[in-house]
């Protein structure tokens, strides 16, 4: 099971630049070696779960506006770690398994209400206000609970 997560700041309509510095300053909490030469991170957490950033400019003279995030495992720190940077850097949550017009399933999750103002024209017909981490959990579908009773289970067949 795995989310693919896109964050993305707007302002008017446009894609915008995000604070480099808040995003940074969280990433370089989890992700020991730094970033790699295609920009991407990888953040690992004290539950030993991770996960991997792709976030281009942050680091160089280069614009930073979004990152990606591929989240290969799930637990509530993970969710947690999306959400703090979301919310620090006013970044609106693309949901690639998201359906537009599901508000149980969304497109686009927002970390501020005041986002849906700034979203381009025709972008997500429903975005949806996200609250929390555990409410983005939520949102995602798949509770710390379910994933650790699927996680168990995997990993039983196979010792």
């Amino acid at each position: 099971m795995s989310f693919d997560l896109y964050l993305f700041r707007f302002k008017a309509g446009k894609e915008a630049l995000a604070n480099k510095k808040v995003v940074l300053s969280l990433l370089q909490q989890h992700c020991k070696d730094g970033c790699d030469k295609f920009a991407t991170y990888f953040a690992t957490f004290p539950d030993q779960s991770c996960v991997e950033i792709r976030a281009k400019g942050l680091e160089s003279d280069e614009d930073f506006s979004t990152c990606f995030f591929n989240l290969r495992s799930f637990s509530p720190t993970v969710i947690t770690f999306v959400y703090d940077i979301a919310k620090a850097a006013d970044l609106v949550i693309f949901n690639m398994q998201g359906i537009a017009d599901d508000a149980s399933n969304p497109l686009v999750i927002l970390t501020d209400e005041a986002q849906s103002r700034e979203l381009p024209e025709g972008v997500g017909s429903h975005p949806v206000p996200c609250s929390s981490a555990e409410h983005l959990g939520q949102l995602l579908g798949v509770d710390a609970g379910s994933w650790t009773k699927y996680r168990d289970q995997v990993l039983a067949t196979h010792h």
